[in-house]
């Protein structure tokens, strides 16, 4: 992985890192600042920050993978962000109430609203809310449709920090949430308007 992702020389002594989490199945290996994990259908990439040279770091790794693995069968390309926040705004929880009116009969512990949205270029947003006791979570899967790895490593040219601007801009606009904390695997830092 490090020699043929990274151009690593052989020999060289490199640093790596595994997080595991209860919410994942598959472990995530940290190499310069890439995450790579493997579940059963699909191959993921994290980025460990938010920040432009952070989502390049992610799309230069994917499209080597892409090289190398050129007759690999690829349908699509997914950029995955979640929002999360403890305190619950009354503007997001009223969002996510229905016309059943169900809380004049029972207690509700959670809920969760799904759409699927057209957002142009033959790409899909997944948008997720959920509210529960812990909070809100916004879960944003832009999803494109390919048909082959050449059309996937076109795609992968500053897809994930514009998907991100698209996420954050969509927070601020129908949730006036623009402070967010950078979550990762392993570790929890602060950052104002990142995810």
């Amino acid at each position: 992985m490090a020699v043929n992702l990274f151009q690593i020389e052989a020999g060289d002594t490199v640093e790596v890192g595994q997080a595991m989490s209860a919410e994942r199945a598959f472990p995530i290996t940290y190499l310069n600042d890439v995450g790579l994990s493997c579940t059963f259908e699909r191959l993921e990439l994290f980025a460990v920050g938010v920040e432009a040279e952070d989502f390049q770091r992610v799309e230069t790794v994917a499209r080597k993978i892409l090289e190398l693995l050129s007759h690999t069968p690829v349908f699509g390309v997914g950029v995955n962000f979640r929002f999360f926040d403890h305190d619950v705004d009354a503007k997001f929880s009223d969002s996510l109430v229905t016309k059943e009116d169900l809380e004049a009969k029972y207690k509700i512990a959670s809920t969760e609203v799904r759409s699927a949205l057209q957002v142009g270029d033959g790409t899909t947003l997944n948008l997720v809310r959920a509210l529960d006791q812990g909070g809100i979570a916004v879960a944003f899967n832009f999803h494109t449709v390919t048909t082959g790895t050449e059309i996937a490593r076109a795609l992968l040219n500053g897809h994930i920090l514009e998907h991100h601007k698209t996420a954050v801009a969509f927070m601020n606009d129908f949730y006036d949430q623009s402070d967010f904390t950078v979550q990762r695997y392993g570790a929890i830092e602060g950052a104002k308007n990142d995810e």
